[in-house]
């Protein structure tokens, strides 16, 4: 992961004129932010750091690969003088809830391809019409393209698009839909299949082949009917595989994010809406030192967590049922974390940033809110003095009773319906005066601050 950012950073930096850009340190010291362990041995960010010198050296930045969509990234490289015919393409994606996708790029007749990979390793690509294949992942990768003509970053065109799919409920319909792209100069047949994944507990949906005349663009789509029974998980995988004869075919991962529907009404009557008591829950610090095997997760005694949401009373009221076999917060405040309590994280529609609160019971035995994270534009005052909070201690554990009235965050019938960002973390310290460790929702609060993971939850008006 080190390799992966440092090429991305130094090649985003450099391309938007940037002269240098500074890694910290090239040997680990305390800190691991090095390129060289302590040992005086090469870590993969140095392998990484070598391909892209030799790659790229005595080329220089002409401009950013246009047509990709947020968070799909391309910068072109190529000799200044035009004594090196060499161009170099270099591309990556982020975001995991944002489908893969393939795009061409011309780069002129009689042109070569080959990709190199981070470690320096050329495969030959294909150059089909003049165009060379685009493939955005995580990992960034080398295009490097000689002979074909003219100098110029381009815009890229869709060969196979998906649509990003979210919103995907128990007894309702989504549609998964992909733009296809023919580079040839003859009309080709596009064959498309969808693999979905087991959790939606749909059969198949049916394979399609589509005509596509030279040179065109088409958007093909098919309908998901999702059984009421599903149980969905955050985030599923979906495998979209495309070919076009005489021309490229590749398998495409398509995220499908689930929304977590909140039905009119108060929470007594019917299941709830989080349960975090299996192992994938929990996140434990100590899970690789024998020396700490005290402080591992024991089962959901131990740790764990049933969460239910409603909307009345111009408030969405949060329950959390704690079970948790040792309580132990001393501490305060913005340190409040490090003992046990719930942090929680929300993103409303139309609101730059998020909130997070920390609910917990005080040592001196009050409840309290803090709140280490305010949208930066609502307007409103800090609510962290205002909002109720009631914790109650029972056998195994505690009860958590907020509100979250709509005056102090904004919220509205229309935006609650819309969706917000919602993700909760239980911590735990078991007496031991640490953060042991966490049950989680998901992703983006106590491994690093990103609202982007969390679940999509939507209330039902009546």
């Amino acid at each position: 992961m080190q390799g992966d950012e440092l090429v991305k950073k130094i090649v985003f930096a450099w391309s938007r004129g940037a002269y240098a850009y500074e890694w910290f340190t090239a040997n680990d010291w305390e800190e691991r932010w090095g390129l060289i362990n302590p040992a005086k041995q090469a870590k993969p960010a140095y392998c990484t750091y070598n391909t892209l010198i030799r790659t790229l050296r005595g080329l220089a930045p002409i401009g950013q690969i246009k047509g990709m969509g947020d968070d799909r990234w391309g910068f072109s490289f190529a000799d200044p003088e035009g004594k090196d015919d060499r161009r170099v393409f270099v591309v990556w994606r982020e975001n995991d809830k944002l489908p893969e996708a393939d795009f061409r790029l011309g780069v002129g007749t009689g042109a070569t391809c080959v990709s190199v990979d981070l470690w320096g390793n050329e495969k030959p690509e294909p150059v089909i019409g003049g165009e060379i294949r685009l493939q955005p992942r995580f990992r960034p990768v080398f295009l490097v393209v000689k002979g074909g003509g003219k100098q110029t970053a381009g815009a890229a065109m869709p060969l196979a698009v998906p649509a990003a799919a979210s919103g995907i409920a128990p007894g309702e319909t989504f549609r998964i839909a992909v733009q296809l792209g023919n580079p040839a100069g003859a009309d080709r047949t596009a064959k498309l299949a969808v693999k979905l994944p087991e959790d939606l507990h749909v059969t198949s949906v049916a394979a399609q082949s589509v005509k596509l005349a030279a040179g065109t663009e088409q958007p093909v789509s098919a309908a998901v009917a999702v059984p009421p029974a599903a149980r969905l998980p955050n985030l599923l995988q979906a495998k979209l595989n495309y070919a076009l004869d005489g021309g490229w075919s590749g398998e495409l991962s398509l995220p499908l994010e689930a929304v977590h529907v909140i039905q009119p009404g108060k929470w007594e009557s019917r299941a709830p809406d989080f349960v975090l008591n299996r192992e994938a829950d929990i996140v434990n610090y100590f899970a690789a030192d024998p020396a700490n095997i005290d402080k591992l997760w024991k089962g959901s005694q131990d740790l764990g967590a049933q969460v239910w949401l409603a909307r009345h009373d111009a408030r969405v009221r949060l329950l959390v049922t704690v079970d948790d076999d040792v309580h132990d917060q001393p501490f305060l405040g913005g340190d409040a974390w490090k003992g046990d309590g719930l942090q929680v994280s929300i993103a409303i529609p139309g609101q730059q940033g998020l909130w997070e609160f920390v609910f917990y019971r005080a040592p001196d035995g009050k409840n309290r809110c803090h709140v280490s994270g305010i949208p930066a534009v609502t307007g409103l005052p800090n609510p962290w003095d205002k909002i109720p909070v009631n914790i109650t201690t029972r056998p195994g554990g505690l009860n958590y009773a907020i509100e979250l009235r709509d005056a102090d965050l904004g919220f509205t019938p229309a935006l609650l319906a819309q969706g917000i960002r919602f993700n909760l973390i239980v911590n735990d310290s078991d007496g031991k005066g640490i953060r042991e460790g966490y049950a989680r929702i998901a992703p983006g609060i106590g491994d690093g601050k990103d609202i982007t993971k969390s679940p999509l939850v939507r209330f039902r008006l009546p």
